[in-house]
């Protein structure tokens, strides 16, 4: 079998030795491996693994609570017509990059910026083409990737 990275993703690891590793550690588990396994796996120093993870305590635990604020920040929705059978629910905030800078802006900033809401839907567009790319194995759903298909062309 050959691994590699998905594309535009890299680390600091061959991808083959990743992947290799990652279906071992799946054999011993009965076909199944948890994100606990692998970090067990590299936590050595000498595993070709351990580059891939922060170690040092004090900087991973930063990394994760910032992971969490941005977990924090993508659950947030705007709530649009409360008073309706069917009030509309939207993300409050996306995520854009400014004079080099990427943050969140609200949602209603990004879509009355030219700039910003080509952002957002060059983001959108790439999320779309990635689950089909994804799932496209799926023979099950050709009639939703025909649909897909379809509207993307006529949206461009």
């Amino acid at each position: 079998m050959i691994y590699k990275f998905a594309k535009g993703i890299s680390f600091k690891a061959d991808a083959q030795v990743v992947g290799e590793t990652i279906s071992d550690i799946r054999e011993r588990n009965n076909g199944m491996i948890q994100a606990a396994d692998l970090v067990n796996e590299a936590r050595p120093k000498r595993s070709p693994l351990n580059g891939l993870f922060e170690w040092r305590n004090g900087v991973a635990a930063e990394k994760f609570r910032e992971e969490q604020a941005r977990r924090v920040i993508r659950a947030v929705r705007t709530v649009f017509d409360e008073s309706s059978d069917e009030p509309i629910e939207t993300v409050a905030f996306v995520r854009v990059r400014i004079e080099g800078n990427s943050g969140y802006v609200s949602a209603v900033q990004a879509m009355t910026d030219d700039e910003l809401r080509e952002q957002v839907l060059a983001e959108a567009r790439a999320a779309i083409l990635g689950w089909q790319k994804r799932y496209r194995h799926l023979g099950e759903l050709e009639m939703v990737f025909s649909a897909i298909d379809e509207a993307m062309m006529a949206a461009v």
